[in-house]
């Protein structure tokens, strides 16, 4: 029986290791799978802009009008209106508040604005008796203010309309027919409301002057107590009746220059303003 030798392996001629072989590059077929990586980013994402059919880039920008043809600009979801011009209503609580002050005076702020109420008060006067009134006043508020008038007075006129004052004032009545009697008969008589501070304008300042010439029965003289009593009279009446005037005056200043009134003239003037209330239009 033959046994074979053994013999020692020798290492040194091991031959070398095989490498696997690379596949070949990916040519027809099923697409091989991209490489591990970060997620794709979805579609809609806010960090790619979206886009049109046919993969067109296209921003997204809509320009919507309102109701005064004002282009509202947007972005998205957040609308933001950029207006520069208000109507008085449009405007805040606090800026309305100050518009009003500011324009306090624009209803009276002209001299014609009591107009009526002088003309009303002239015709009082004439009808009772001056001719030719002339009015006078400034208000309203301050030390001094106030209102008179300058006229001529009609003494055989003013006699006749207010005869029963007179006498209930306390004139005598023949004396009084006594004065109408003498200017028929051509006696001149002339007598005036005046007014002779230049500073004041109000009732205070009001004066009268009573002159009669041509007088051939000496009634001036005789009848002088009673031309002192209707010179008074003439004064105190027509002090009363600048007053009341004033008070009248003074009450429509008011109604004028209340928020009301200068809110309905701003408005109905349609006047527009900046956002800081200055009139811009």
């Amino acid at each position: 029986m033959q046994t074979a030798n053994a013999e020692p392996l020798d290492h040194t001629n091991t031959p070398p290791p095989i490498h696997a072989q690379l596949p070949a590059p990916w040519t027809k077929g099923r697409q091989p799978a991209p490489p591990p990586g970060p997620p794709p980013t979805p579609q809609g994402s806010p960090t790619d802009p979206p886009t049109l059919d046919g993969g067109e880039d296209r921003p997204h920008n809509i320009t919507p009008y309102d109701v005064n043809n004002e282009i509202i600009q947007t972005n998205d979801a957040i609308i933001e209106k950029i207006q520069t011009e208000f109507k008085f209503k449009e405007l805040p609580k606090d800026i309305q508040e100050q518009i009003i002050e500011k324009y306090r005076d624009i209803n009276v702020n002209y001299d014609q604005w009591a107009d009526f109420e002088i003309d009303e008060f002239k015709s009082k006067l004439e009808k009772m008796g001056y001719s030719i009134p002339d009015i006078i006043y400034r208000g309203f508020g301050s030390q001094g203010d106030g209102a008179s008038f300058r006229a001529d007075v009609l003494i055989d006129k003013y006699i006749k309309k207010h005869l029963k004052k007179l006498i209930k004032g306390g004139i005598n009545l023949f004396d009084l027919r006594a004065i109408l009697k003498g200017i028929e008969n051509g006696m001149y008589c002339r007598c005036q409301i005046t007014q002779n501070d230049h500073h004041y304008c109000h009732h205070n300042t009001m004066h009268i002057n009573l002159e009669m010439e041509d007088d051939p029965d000496g009634l001036e003289d005789d009848l002088s107590e009673t031309i002192e009593r209707l010179k008074n009279y003439i004064l105190d009446e027509a002090k009363d009746e600048a007053k009341q005037f004033y008070r009248e005056l003074e009450n429509t200043y008011c109604s004028l220059t209340d928020d009301e009134a200068v809110i309905e003239t701003l408005e109905t003037n349609d006047y527009i303003f900046d956002e800081d209330g200055e009139i811009i239009g």
